[in-house]
C-alpha cells in the first residue's frame, strides 16, 4: 500500500532492501536514506538499527510510521506513534518481541544524488569533520590503515543528467591500497599506502539515489560497529589507528567514519539528543576476526561506545543496561509480549538477561 499525498509506503516486512529501489521509484517515491549494503530484510535491518550515513538522517528504524506484530502468543497488533512506549521499543527490536510482518515507511519524492570519491590526508579531514558534515547531506571517510590518508566520500542531490561527471585517469580503488605482505614493516607499509592514496584521483556519479546509497560488496568480511557521541569520536578513530600501527596488527581492510542523526527509538545506537558517530572495522571472512576485534573493542569501551545489535560484539545484559536508558523499559516490555522466552535464543538471552 502507499500513499501519494503523504509519501508513506507500506512494505512486507521480509522484502529485501536491494529490491524496494524500483517498486518506490513506479510510485514517485524515494527511501531517505540506505545503509552500505542492501541485502537485508527490512524487517531486518530494522529490528538491528542499521543506518546510513548523515548527520540530519534517521537510521530506517527513525523512518517507521507504523508497524504490524505479531506477538508470541499469536496476537496480530498494529503500531504506531499512539501506542507510546510499545512503539519506542518495537522499532529496534532485536527480534525479541515477536514477529514484524510489515513495516510502513516515510518516505519522499524520488530523486536523483551526486557521489564524489575522493583522497586526502586523514587529519585534515578529522579537523574539519563537523564542518565538512553539516555541509554535505552524506559524508563519511574511510581511514585507511598504515595510511596517513583517507578516502573520502560525499553524497548530495543533484538535478544533473544521470551518469560520470568526473571520471578519472587512473583510479585507485579500495582494492588497490591495501598494506604490504605481513613481512613489511608499519613503516614500510605506511610508505606504500602513502603513495599510491597521494595519487588516486577524484570520481563523480550522478544517479538515482538508491543506486549511489547502497553498493555491492562481493567479499566476505566480519564487521565490528560502534556508535560514539560525536563530540570526541575523532580522536577514537586516532586511537585505533595508532594502535593498529603500534602493536603491527595485520589487517587491510581501512576503518569507515560517519555521523548519524539522534532519534528516539529506544534502543537505537543513536538514542539521544546528540549527534553520534560510528565507526566500524572489519576483517576478511577467511581471517580469524577474534584477535584483532578483542584488542580494539576496549577503544570503543572507553569512549562510551554502543554496539551495533547484527554485527558482532562481546557485550551483554550487565553493559547494554548501562549504555542506554531506556533498556530496562525496553526489557519490561519484551517479558510482558513473551513471558516464556518463546523468542530468545542463546544470544538473546545473554543481552536481555533472560
Amino acid at each position: 500500500d502507499y500513499d501519494s499525498s503523504t509519501l508513506q509506503a507500506t512494505i512486507g516486512a521480509g522484502s529485501r532492501l536491494g529490491d524496494l529501489g524500483v517498486a518506490l521509484d513506479d510510485i514517485g517515491q524515494g527511501m531517505l536514506n540506505l545503509p552500505d549494503i542492501d541485502r537485508q530484510t527490512l524487517a531486518g535491518a530494522t529490528a538491528t538499527g542499521t543506518h546510513g550515513t548523515g548527520i540530519t538522517l534517521q537510521s530506517l528504524a527513525g523512518n517507521i510510521t507504523s508497524l504490524r506484530l505479531v506477538t508470541p502468543e499469536g496476537e496480530i497488533r498494529d503500531i504506531d506513534a499512539s501506542d507510546g512506549d510499545l512503539f519506542g521499543a518495537v522499532r529496534v527490536n532485536v527480534g525479541a518481541l515477536g514477529v514484524v510482518t510489515q513495516i510502513r515507511l516515510q518516505n519522499r519524492e524520488a530523486y536523483k544524488l551526486k557521489k564524489r570519491e575522493w583522497t586526502a590526508p586523514t587529519e585534515d579531514i578529522l579537523t574539519d569533520f563537523d564542518e565538512l558534515a553539516a555541509s554535505h547531506r552524506h559524508f563519511e571517510i574511510f581511514p585507511l590503515v598504515y595510511s596517513d590518508y583517507s578516502m573520502v566520500l560525499s553524497i548530495d542531490e543533484s538535478d544533473q543528467p544521470i551518469g560520470q561527471t568526473i571520471i578519472p585517469a587512473e583510479e585507485v580503488t579500495l582494492a588497490d591500497l591495501r598494506p604490504l605482505g605481513v613481512d613489511a614493516t608499519p613503516l614500510e607499509r605506511l610508505t606504500m599506502n602513502n603513495a599510491l592514496a597521494a595519487n588516486a584521483e577524484t570520481s563523480e556519479v550522478v544517479d538515482l539515489s538508491h543506486k549511489l546509497l547502497s553498493n555491492i560488496r562481493n567479499n566476505r568480511f566480519n564487521e565490528m560497529e560502534y556508535s560514539i557521541p560525536a563530540e570526541g569520536s575523532a580522536e577514537c578513530v586516532r586511537e585505533i589507528l595508532k594502535t593498529i600501527y603500534d602493536q603491527a596488527i595485520d589487517v587491510a581492510f581501512p576503518l569507515e567514519y560517519r555521523y548519524v542523526s539522534p532519534e528516539d527509538p529506544w534502543l537505537s545506537m543513536a538514542y539521544g539528543d546528540e549527534p553520534h558517530a560510528t565507526i566500524s572495522i572489519h576483517r576478511t571472512a577467511r581471517e580469524d576476526y577474534r584477535p584483532y576485534f578483542d584488542i580494539i573493542e576496549p577503544i570503543f569501551w572507553k569512549y562510551g561506545g554502543r554496539p551495533h545489535w547484527g554485527k558482532i560484539h562481546s557485550l551483554g545484559h550487565r553493559e547494554l543496561s548501562q549504555l542506554y536508558p531506556r533498556f530496562r523499559d525496553f526489557m519490561e516490555i519484551r517479558q510482558s509480549l513473551d513471558p516464556n522466552g518463546r523468542m530468545l535464543n542463546e544470544h538473546l538471552k545473554n543481552l536481555f538477561d533472560a
